[in-house]
């Protein structure tokens, strides 16, 4: 192979990867791993979402919400950096309160098809952001510290801790993997905070544009007879 094919053949391993590939996997690597059965539902088609909504209502079950990042920006450091919109984030920290475990970010630690080329594992390389236990963020400045235009926080992931800008604030991620091998052990579940489902379809626009929901058993209830395993639709794993 020549020099130029060879740099090619790089180039298009190094892609990035975007955040509907990080939650394709991601949801299809949690559901084939975890003891627990775990029904998926989109948030953008309303006859989807009400169904699932639904579901999770009749069969007692605890509703978790997903939103996925995606970066293949690596600082000198070795920590990832991603983006945080501050307004979406108060929005949602206001409406989740103390329900613990129950609303997530999702940072993954991979961000191009060469990182996936080495390791697959995208839930073994992903930490969970949850909502209710962060503090209230500053709005974020620029180096001058004047109001940043774009209201957009840096998040710098590096191993299980994140450290929020501007004025830096750390905080540690749960494991996906912790969060899998404990069986969702210590999830409030979020579908309490709804009074119907138009309370819910009202609140998915603060969501992040590519986010999944999931219905995960109750402690007393299996969801193994009534409802089958499933994944959003159109889901591969790479």
């Amino acid at each position: 192979m020549t020099k130029t094919k060879h740099s090619l053949c790089v180039h298009s391993l190094s892609m990035r990867l975007a955040e509907k590939t990080i939650e394709l996997n991601f949801c299809a690597q949690l559901t084939r791993f975890s003891k627990s059965v775990i029904f998926w539902f989109g948030l953008t088609q309303e006859q989807e979402a009400r169904a699932g909504f639904d579901a999770c209502t009749k069969i007692g079950g605890r509703l978790l919400i997903f939103q996925f990042k995606a970066s293949n920006h690596v600082l000198r450091t070795g920590a990832r950096q991603f983006g945080l919109e501050h307004d979406q984030f108060l929005n949602l920290k206001a409406r989740v309160k103390q329900m613990q475990r129950s609303v997530f970010y999702v940072f993954p630690t991979v961000g191009s098809t060469l990182d996936i080329a080495k390791n697959p594992n995208i839930v073994g390389q992903s930490g969970l952001m949850d909502v209710a236990s962060m503090p209230i963020l500053s709005l974020p400045t620029t180096s001058k510290g004047n109001p940043r235009k774009n209201r957009l926080h840096y998040v710098d992931v590096l191993g299980t801790q994140a450290t929020i800008h501007s004025d830096p604030v750390t905080v540690e991620l749960i494991a996906a993997s912790e969060l899998l091998s404990s069986d969702f052990s210590g999830i409030d579940g979020f579908n309490s905070a709804f009074r119907s489902f138009e309370d819910f379809w009202s609140f998915r626009s603060q969501l992040l544009k590519v986010s999944s929901a999931a219905v995960i058993p109750g402690p007393s209830n299996s969801l193994e007879v009534k409802l089958p395993r499933s994944r959003p639709e159109g889901l591969s794993v790479l």
